[in-house]
Protein backbone atom coordinates (compact mmCIF):
# COMPACT_ATOMS: atom_id res chain seq x y z
CA UNK A 1 0.00 0.00 0.00
CA UNK A 2 1.35 3.84 -0.98
CA UNK A 3 1.80 5.98 1.60
CA UNK A 4 -0.93 8.07 -0.34
CA UNK A 5 -2.98 5.06 0.16
CA UNK A 6 -2.69 4.58 3.93
CA UNK A 7 -3.38 8.40 4.16
CA UNK A 8 -6.35 8.28 2.99
CA UNK A 9 -7.14 5.13 4.64
CA UNK A 10 -6.56 7.35 7.50
CA UNK A 11 -8.97 9.64 6.72
CA UNK A 12 -10.89 10.71 9.86
CA UNK A 13 -14.65 8.93 10.38
CA UNK A 14 -17.47 11.33 10.82
CA UNK A 15 -20.07 13.21 8.56
CA UNK A 16 -18.16 12.41 5.22
CA UNK A 17 -19.12 15.85 3.83
CA UNK A 18 -18.89 17.74 6.59
CA UNK A 19 -14.98 16.32 6.84
CA UNK A 20 -13.99 16.91 2.90
CA UNK A 21 -15.01 20.42 3.46
CA UNK A 22 -12.74 21.01 6.92
CA UNK A 23 -10.18 19.35 5.06
CA UNK A 24 -10.26 20.92 1.97
CA UNK A 25 -10.66 24.25 4.00
CA UNK A 26 -7.40 23.11 5.99
CA UNK A 27 -5.86 22.15 3.17
CA UNK A 28 -6.44 25.59 1.69
CA UNK A 29 -5.25 27.43 4.34
CA UNK A 30 -2.06 25.46 4.09
CA UNK A 31 -1.08 26.54 0.81
CA UNK A 32 -1.90 30.24 1.74
CA UNK A 33 0.85 29.74 4.20
CA UNK A 34 3.24 28.42 2.17
CA UNK A 35 2.28 31.80 -0.48
CA UNK A 36 2.89 34.24 2.18
CA UNK A 37 5.56 32.17 4.74
CA UNK A 38 7.45 29.87 2.59
CA UNK A 39 7.42 25.86 2.36
CA UNK A 40 9.79 25.47 5.66
CA UNK A 41 7.65 28.13 7.60
CA UNK A 42 4.55 26.66 7.07
CA UNK A 43 3.95 24.39 9.54
CA UNK A 44 1.26 22.52 11.28
CA UNK A 45 0.96 25.25 13.74
CA UNK A 46 1.00 27.97 11.55
CA UNK A 47 -1.63 26.56 9.77
CA UNK A 48 -3.68 25.67 12.81
CA UNK A 49 -3.21 29.78 13.71
CA UNK A 50 -4.08 30.55 10.09
CA UNK A 51 -7.83 28.75 10.75
CA UNK A 52 -7.87 29.85 14.03
CA UNK A 53 -7.69 25.92 15.44
CA UNK A 54 -5.70 24.19 18.35
CA UNK A 55 -3.36 21.64 16.80
CA UNK A 56 -5.38 18.72 18.39
CA UNK A 57 -8.32 19.84 16.10
CA UNK A 58 -6.01 20.09 12.81
CA UNK A 59 -4.67 16.76 13.84
CA UNK A 60 -7.72 15.24 13.21
CA UNK A 61 -7.82 15.89 10.09
CA UNK A 62 -4.54 15.72 9.49
CA UNK A 63 -2.07 13.59 11.31
CA UNK A 64 1.49 14.55 9.79
CA UNK A 65 2.27 17.53 8.29
CA UNK A 66 3.53 14.91 5.14
CA UNK A 67 -0.12 14.03 5.24
CA UNK A 68 -1.52 17.61 4.22
CA UNK A 69 1.51 18.27 1.87
CA UNK A 70 0.18 15.20 -0.09
CA UNK A 71 -3.32 16.74 0.34
CA UNK A 72 -2.03 20.16 -0.75
CA UNK A 73 0.04 18.59 -3.99
CA UNK A 74 -3.70 16.61 -4.92
CA UNK A 75 -5.14 20.37 -4.95
CA UNK A 76 -2.98 21.76 -6.51
CA UNK A 77 -2.96 19.57 -9.14
CA UNK A 78 -6.79 20.08 -9.04
CA UNK A 79 -6.63 23.66 -9.66
CA UNK A 80 -4.06 23.39 -12.46
CA UNK A 81 -6.75 20.84 -14.09
CA UNK A 82 -10.02 22.18 -13.57
CA UNK A 83 -9.64 25.54 -15.51
CA UNK A 84 -8.37 23.62 -18.40
CA UNK A 85 -11.01 20.75 -18.54
CA UNK A 86 -13.57 23.42 -18.31
CA UNK A 87 -11.77 25.22 -21.35
CA UNK A 88 -11.89 21.86 -22.74
CA UNK A 89 -15.84 20.91 -21.89
CA UNK A 90 -16.98 24.43 -23.50
CA UNK A 91 -15.14 24.06 -26.58
CA UNK A 92 -16.86 22.73 -29.54
CA UNK A 93 -14.74 19.31 -30.75
CA UNK A 94 -12.68 20.49 -33.43
CA UNK A 95 -11.74 23.28 -31.10
CA UNK A 96 -10.68 21.58 -28.39
CA UNK A 97 -6.40 21.98 -29.01
CA UNK A 98 -7.04 26.01 -29.27
CA UNK A 99 -9.26 26.23 -26.46
CA UNK A 100 -6.37 24.81 -24.53
CA UNK A 101 -3.62 27.26 -26.48
CA UNK A 102 -6.34 30.03 -25.17
CA UNK A 103 -5.90 28.54 -21.64
CA UNK A 104 -2.57 28.45 -21.63
CA UNK A 105 -1.65 31.77 -22.69
CA UNK A 106 -4.14 33.92 -21.42
CA UNK A 107 -5.05 35.40 -18.05
CA UNK A 108 -7.15 32.21 -17.22
CA UNK A 109 -4.17 30.66 -16.31
CA UNK A 110 -3.15 32.81 -14.00
CA UNK A 111 -3.21 32.26 -9.92
CA UNK A 112 -0.73 34.24 -8.23
CA UNK A 113 -0.91 32.21 -5.07
CA UNK A 114 -0.32 28.59 -7.37
CA UNK A 115 2.75 30.63 -8.75
CA UNK A 116 3.96 31.09 -5.32
CA UNK A 117 3.82 28.01 -4.50
CA UNK A 118 4.95 26.01 -7.18
CA UNK A 119 7.96 28.51 -6.84
CA UNK A 120 8.62 27.25 -3.17
CA UNK A 121 8.11 23.93 -3.90
CA UNK A 122 10.85 24.32 -7.08
CA UNK A 123 13.42 25.75 -4.18
CA UNK A 124 12.48 22.92 -2.03
CA UNK A 125 13.44 20.13 -4.73
CA UNK A 126 16.45 21.63 -5.19
CA UNK A 127 17.43 19.29 -1.90
CA UNK A 128 14.04 17.38 -0.75
CA UNK A 129 13.91 14.40 -3.42
CA UNK A 130 9.62 14.05 -1.90
CA UNK A 131 9.13 17.82 -3.01
CA UNK A 132 10.75 17.00 -6.15
CA UNK A 133 9.19 13.99 -6.66
CA UNK A 134 5.40 15.84 -5.77
CA UNK A 135 6.86 18.85 -8.16
CA UNK A 136 7.28 16.74 -10.87
CA UNK A 137 3.67 15.31 -10.59
CA UNK A 138 2.35 18.39 -10.47
CA UNK A 139 3.21 19.24 -13.98
CA UNK A 140 3.06 16.08 -15.57
CA UNK A 141 -0.44 16.08 -15.11
CA UNK A 142 -0.73 19.19 -17.57
CA UNK A 143 1.34 17.93 -19.26
CA UNK A 144 -0.88 14.69 -19.87
CA UNK A 145 -3.68 16.91 -20.51
CA UNK A 146 -1.96 18.12 -23.34
CA UNK A 147 -0.68 15.17 -24.79
CA UNK A 148 -4.18 13.87 -24.86
CA UNK A 149 -5.33 16.55 -27.14
CA UNK A 150 -2.64 16.33 -29.43
CA UNK A 151 -2.97 12.47 -29.67
CA UNK A 152 -6.78 13.39 -30.64
CA UNK A 153 -5.81 15.91 -32.91
CA UNK A 154 -2.91 14.55 -34.89
CA UNK A 155 -3.53 10.49 -34.66
CA UNK A 156 -1.40 9.77 -37.35
CA UNK A 157 2.08 11.81 -35.64
CA UNK A 158 4.95 10.44 -34.94
CA UNK A 159 4.61 9.55 -30.55
CA UNK A 160 8.01 10.67 -29.80
CA UNK A 161 7.39 14.41 -31.62
CA UNK A 162 4.12 14.80 -30.22
CA UNK A 163 5.14 14.26 -26.90
CA UNK A 164 8.00 16.91 -27.42
CA UNK A 165 5.56 19.45 -28.35
CA UNK A 166 3.26 18.74 -25.65
CA UNK A 167 6.21 19.35 -23.45
CA UNK A 168 7.35 22.45 -24.95
CA UNK A 169 3.94 23.98 -24.92
CA UNK A 170 3.44 23.55 -21.83
CA UNK A 171 6.82 25.41 -20.79
CA UNK A 172 6.07 28.07 -22.98
CA UNK A 173 2.35 28.87 -21.27
CA UNK A 174 4.49 28.47 -18.18
CA UNK A 175 7.00 30.92 -19.24
CA UNK A 176 4.79 33.05 -20.55
CA UNK A 177 2.43 33.06 -17.45
CA UNK A 178 5.31 33.61 -15.00
CA UNK A 179 6.20 37.08 -17.41
CA UNK A 180 2.84 38.20 -17.20
CA UNK A 181 3.12 37.69 -12.99
CA UNK A 182 6.16 40.13 -13.33
CA UNK A 183 4.57 42.93 -15.37
CA UNK A 184 5.86 42.19 -18.76
CA UNK A 185 3.49 43.42 -21.57
CA UNK A 186 1.63 41.02 -23.61
CA UNK A 187 3.79 40.97 -26.47
CA UNK A 188 5.28 38.15 -24.21
CA UNK A 189 2.40 36.00 -24.33
CA UNK A 190 1.92 36.61 -28.51
CA UNK A 191 5.18 35.25 -29.02
CA UNK A 192 5.12 32.53 -27.02
CA UNK A 193 1.56 30.86 -28.75
CA UNK A 194 2.80 31.66 -31.96
CA UNK A 195 6.07 29.38 -30.71
CA UNK A 196 3.21 26.80 -30.05
CA UNK A 197 1.49 27.66 -33.46
CA UNK A 198 5.06 26.60 -34.82
CA UNK A 199 5.47 23.70 -32.97
CA UNK A 200 2.18 22.48 -33.80
CA UNK A 201 2.64 22.54 -37.50
CA UNK A 202 5.57 20.04 -36.84
CA UNK A 203 2.71 17.59 -36.48
CA UNK A 204 0.02 18.57 -39.18
CA UNK A 205 2.87 17.57 -41.80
Amino acid sequence: MSALTKARARRPVGRPRQTERRRREIVDAYLGCVARKGLAASTMSATARAMRLDRSTLHHYFRTREELTRAAVERVIARYREPADAALAAAPEGERLEALLDHLFGPGFDDAELSRVLLEFSMAARTDPEALRELKRIYETLEGTALAELERRFPDADPATRRRVALAIVQLGEGAATFRELGFGRDRDRAARAAADDLLAQLAH
